[in-house]
């Protein structure tokens, strides 16, 4: 039980550290910078259409939630991991010895909550430009701003594992792969179709072994007030969260293996 509470007040302190860490990032201010000024321009942007401004409003600002998400997955999540491979410092904020396993999930929560107040954020701004427009608020603009986080925290977690065994270039670059390559199964299968024997069943099988995040993707929904409660979508979470296991549970047994002397 001792054991338990040192590692359970070791895992809290090792998010907090991440989230501070990242926050006070010096990029992260410019780009947080650029990321409320794009959708203070794509209010401009939509007025300027000649039908269908809210529903122009409504793409652009989640879209941009979408891409401020993947660029803070792509700079941060390597590098978090890389650097304390490199020069070890996180390991002196702890008195007592710190198990990688919870360094790696410490990191790893650390990320979700700043990615998660990166979202509200950037939701909460999206909302206000949305309702002085005169859109309506409904379900679906928030269920689409909610899959958005799930699909970057599992991008999250895959950049965290890529990084255990890559530089941050090349984990970066696989990410963005996963990313590309999840929200276009759809392609993927209808290529897979043109094929037979052993390239059909190869293509298949990475269409469906890819996180979904194609069936994550809420926003024609949310531009037009479809329904979006699906069995689809719910398969897509399920799927997404299995992955942010697998991912999060094999950076945990290669970091363990490195050797960092």
């Amino acid at each position: 039980m001792k054991n338990f509470r040192l590692r359970t007040l070791q895992m809290i302190a090792m998010t907090k550290f991440v989230t501070q860490q990242a926050a006070f990032e010096r990029y992260f201010y410019g780009l947080a910078l650029t990321g409320l000024l794009g959708l203070g321009l794509s209010v401009v942007l939509s007025n300027l259409a000649v039908a269908g401004q809210l529903e122009v409003l409504t793409h652009m600002t989640l879209s941009l939630t979408e891409l401020f998400g993947i660029v803070i997955v792509l700079t941060m999540a390597p590098r978090l991991i890389i650097d304390a491979m490199t020069n070890r410092q996180v390991y002196l904020l702890f008195s007592r010895p710190m198990p990688r396993w919870v360094f790696v999930l410490g990191t790893y929560l650390g990320l979700l909550v700043f990615i998660g107040l990166c979202t509200l954020a950037l939701t909460g701004v999206s909302t206000f430009l949305r309702y002085t427009q005169g859109g309506e608020i409904h379900s679906v603009w928030f269920a689409s701003m909610g899959t958005i986080f799930l699909s970057l925290t599992t991008l999250a977690a895959a950049a965290m594992f890529f990084s255990t065994f890559s530089s941050k270039l090349l984990s970066a670059f696989f990410t963005f792969g996963l990313f590309m390559g999840g929200n276009g199964l759809s392609l993927l299968l209808q290529y897979a179709e043109r094929h037979e024997g052993v390239h059909r069943f190869f293509l298949t099988a990475t269409a469906k072994l890819l996180p979904n995040l194609e069936n994550l993707n809420l926003k024609m929904a949310a531009v037009y007030n479809l329904e979006w409660m699906t069995s689809a979508l719910g398969m897509a979470m399920v799927n997404c969260l299995a992955w942010q296991g697998i991912f999060v549970f094999g950076a945990m047994l290669v970091f363990k293996s490195r050797n960092l002397k």
